[in-house]
């Protein structure tokens, strides 16, 4: 008897989604503050300070943009898994 896993693979499929959402957002938060930081006053050295935290903290964000493509990639794996092993449409 062939098992269905239409449930498993739609669960799947959200939490591909959020993560997709997720990176967007982290996208444009990243430009964001890059756009801020550009925007300072060059001269200051508080604005220094933040534009140095600022590329510190977007190597974080792409850090972490990688780790989320790794989850993404598992989890079209285990979609394929459970499609080949649900054999189909019932």
């Amino acid at each position: 008897m062939t098992e269905y896993f239409h449930d498993e693979i739609a669960q799947v499929e959200a939490a591909r989604e959020r993560l997709s959402v997720l990176q967007d957002d982290l996208a444009r938060i990243r430009m964001r503050a890059a756009a801020l930081a550009h925007d300072t006053d060059w001269q200051s050295t508080g604005a220094q300070a933040f534009r140095d935290a600022v590329a510190t903290w977007q190597q974080g964000i792409a850090l972490l943009d990688w780790s989320i493509e790794r989850l993404r990639a598992g989890l079209l794996r285990t979609r394929g898994m459970l499609d080949s092993l649900s054999g189909g449409d019932p």
